[in-house]
């Protein structure tokens, strides 16, 4: 691929569409390297998929079934969804299928599995399948009939996104995280505020942020409309991937993936016309975020509710990993000032229990 001062995602969409280079606006047709669908979203595609008389899959080993919303099943209802996607994936012997027992968020579950890695073409029907880009991958949400023709095919097409650069400054304070980082850019520009545009994310800020920080801030691209969140490539990652990577077939797409890395890397010398807007975050300015109900553009800062009740939920999809649910814990019990002693135990023991989850 020639550099032609693209952005990190359109050089992964020219690579998976065979093109030398693309501009923001022009159609393709991309290659895919992993297919996600759920519990909620893959019998729709499996419906439409048996509509359209698919007979087979386009490679059993990059789909990726999750059953995670409805899992353990509520009710019969979600009982039936489960066994659909089941016996679909039983049919086309799918490699990557998650049920009860070893299932878990498919946000969460995929990097951790080393399904997806920098580089990759991703597409899920769910909206927040965005998160990957914190591995520096292009990944989206699509809906759920172009799941069905994505596991058919292997194949989507796209309009390629101009970008928002985001320039991180700084280092993140004590108890400040990506989750306030991201709830602060959203509350800059809107719900609406970078629709279908890449959210590109670069600068000294991002050697604070940690894999959680970062998977956290991808997952939210959506929340202001982007088509998709991305961080570059960092050699620390490609470490930490080559110590969990084992299966053959994930080590070739490492090889490739290293192959493409020095172009990829080449984002940081953008020539300003290419990108939509750029924009100065000094992430060491930043303090804690609350967004509040109905929009994750209406933000009040933390010391600003002091005097406030708070009820705290972690949300499933980016928040409620292990180490995050520690964090919680360990934030609330310090600044906590009308719950009791007792109370203070149990809650302790509970995030301990789940941190070994």
């Amino acid at each position: 691929i020639t550099d032609m001062g693209m952005t990190m995602t359109q050089k992964i969409l020219a690579y998976h569409a065979g093109l030398e280079s693309v501009s923001a606006g022009q159609l393709i047709e991309a290659n895919l390297d992993m297919v996600l669908g759920n519990d909620v979203t893959a019998p729709v595609a499996i419906n439409e998929f048996e509509k359209a008389g698919a007979s087979r899959v386009f490679d059993k080993t990059r789909i990726s079934l999750v059953m995670d919303h409805f899992t353990p099943n509520k009710d019969i209802k979600a009982a039936e969804q489960c066994k659909q996607v089941r016996g679909f994936a039983d049919k086309y012997d799918i490699l990557h299928y998650y049920d009860v027992g070893d299932m878990g968020i498919e946000h969460a579950l995929l990097p951790e599995k080393g399904i997806v890695v920098p580089g990759d073409a991703i597409i899920g029907a769910d909206s927040h399948t965005c998160t990957y880009g914190a591995l520096g991958a292009f990944s989206t949400g699509i809906g759920s009939t172009d799941l069905a023709a994505a596991m058919a095919t292997g194949k989507t097409w796209f309009k390629v996104p101009s970008a928002i650069k985001i320039n991180l400054t700084g280092k993140l304070n004590e108890y400040v995280s990506g989750k306030d980082v991201i709830l602060h850019f959203i509350g800059m520009i809107g719900v609406d505020g970078a629709l279908y545009r890449s959210l590109e994310f670069f600068g000294e800020g991002i050697k604070s942020l940690s894999m959680d920080d970062r998977l956290c801030i991808a997952n939210m691209a959506i929340e202001c409309g982007a088509k998709n969140g991305i961080f570059p490539l960092m050699r620390q990652l490609l470490s930490m991937l080559q110590a969990e990577l084992s299966d053959r077939s994930r080590r070739l797409r490492l090889t490739r993936m290293r192959s493409m890395m020095r172009s990829i890397q080449s984002i940081c010398q953008l020539s300003v016309p290419l990108l939509h807007s750029r924009t100065f975050l000094k992430i060491q300015e930043l303090s804690m975020r609350l967004a509040r109900l109905k929009s994750t553009s209406l933000l009040s800062a933390l010391v600003q509710m002091a005097d406030s009740r708070i009820c705290v939920l972690l949300q499933r999809c980016l928040r409620a990993r292990r180490l995050q649910r520690m964090f919680a814990a360990s934030l609330f019990l310090q600044h906590s000032r009308s719950i009791s002693s007792a109370s203070k135990r149990d809650l302790w023991t509970y995030s301990l229990m789940q941190a070994q989850l």
